[in-house]
């Protein structure tokens, strides 16, 4: 599955084609439209989208 499709798991109603993910160091941010909303560290294989964030997305 690709980091995209994590998040899309986790918030179905984002659009997959919106989401970026970057490099940064040892970490991959993950950005929708624009904005930052979370990361992946595939290290320790921990994601975390900042629920916030996305509900800002959700309300529009």
């Amino acid at each position: 599955m690709t980091l995209s499709g994590l998040v899309v798991e986790l918030h179905p109603e984002l659009d997959p084609s919106e989401i970026r993910h970057f490099p940064l160091c040892d970490i991959f941010t993950i950005i929708y439209k624009g904005t930052l909303i979370g990361y992946f560290d595939p290290v320790h294989y921990n994601l975390r989208i900042d629920s916030n964030e996305v509900k800002q997305f959700i309300d529009k």
